[in-house]
């Protein structure tokens, strides 16, 4: 987790932590044996406040629940703080279909083409954006990201085999490419950024990483027994053309194995996605392709937990509308 929002998070956690102080002071009950529970909610309610991102609703009833439920302990002590808790979370869970509902009610398939991302300004204003983290703590970072990420889809289908070639578009900072050389697998990664690859071979000299832009129909006389794309087809132009390509890239009962983000508005509205689709467009536009097979499975990754350590970065086999998820779509297709 980046320094300021560590430091944003602990200033809200000491103020909650405070301000509970002083309110059980003024209303004469404070004790010591208190601050377990003033530690213990503050803390909780902080986190809760994070998990409601821009949710205005959200955020209303975290703030009418924290008052109600500090006033309740003043008057009564620890009595009826678990009927509280249920009734927010009762509630929580209601804003939450609401919000599930509103998203589902207006996904429709953008088709943005007006978009243009120039790559290499992206990564560049990535690693400057994150200056006070060396490049190589971002690298880093981004190959803790991936830790379960992969040990998910390993449960689906076989990326791990040793006697696999395996090659990966739009590889970024290198995250899946660190992890899968850590084990020794015959991957070769590939970017349509210079910067990106030119970060990360600095620190991954003999890491097969080579520049290369999908969307011009580049072929090789190599085939594959995988193709990986991570968070690759949303940013595509021409999604049919890719899928051609990817197609011409791989070996007779070969794999494609990529994950592309579930239409939800926060998902459809990032500047650099022009094509978020539900599952089934995926489905089809393979199957029109030439794939033999295609399946689709639900991803969904909580926010900030992978940079505590790579165990907390835990993959849900379900959507989840909520803003600062990761909610995405794996797809695997074979030729």
């Amino acid at each position: 987790m980046q320094r300021p929002k560590l430091l944003i998070i602990g200033s809200l956690c000491l103020i909650f932590i405070i301000a509970g102080i002083v309110l059980l002071d003024l209303a004469g009950t404070f004790s010591f044996s208190d601050l377990p529970f003033v530690l213990v909610f503050s803390v909780f309610f902080v986190f809760m406040l994070i998990q409601s991102g821009k949710s205005k609703v959200s955020i209303v009833i975290s703030l009418y629940f924290l008052i109600t439920m500090g006033l309740s302990y003043i008057q009564t002590g620890t009595s009826v703080i678990t009927e509280r808790l249920g009734e927010w979370f009762y509630l929580f869970f209601l804003v939450g279909i609401l919000e599930y509902l509103k998203e589902a009610w207006s996904i429709h398939d953008s088709q943005k083409q007006d978009k243009r991302t120039d790559w290499n300004s992206y990564y560049m204003k990535r690693i400057e954006n994150n200056r006070n983290i060396s490049v190589h703590t971002q690298l880093d970072l981004h190959a803790r990201w991936y830790s379960n990420w992969l040990a998910y889809i390993q449960k689906h289908i076989d990326i791990y085999n040793k006697s696999l070639h395996i090659f990966e578009i739009g590889s970024g900072m290198g995250g899946v490419l660190t992890q899968m050389s850590a084990r020794g697998i015959a991957i070769t990664g590939s970017d349509i950024s210079k910067k990106a690859i030119e970060a990360y071979l600095e620190k991954h000299p003999r890491t097969p990483y080579i520049f290369y832009d999908l969307e011009n129909k580049q072929t090789f006389k190599m085939r594959y027994d995988r193709i990986l794309a991570f968070e690759v087809l949303e940013h595509v132009h021409t999604p049919s053309l890719a899928i051609r390509t990817i197609k011409k890239l791989l070996k007779k009962g070969g794999y494609f194995v990529g994950t592309t983000p579930y239409p939800y508005d926060h998902n459809r509205n990032m500047p650099t996605h022009i094509h978020v689709h539900e599952p089934e467009y995926w489905k089809k536009e393979f199957l029109a392709q030439g794939f033999e097979t295609v399946e689709t499975y639900p991803m969904s990754l909580p926010p900030y937990l992978w940079r505590i350590h790579p165990k907390f970065n835990i993959v849900l086999p379900w959507y989840i509308p909520f803003w600062g998820w990761i909610s995405t779509t794996l797809i695997i297709a074979r030729v």
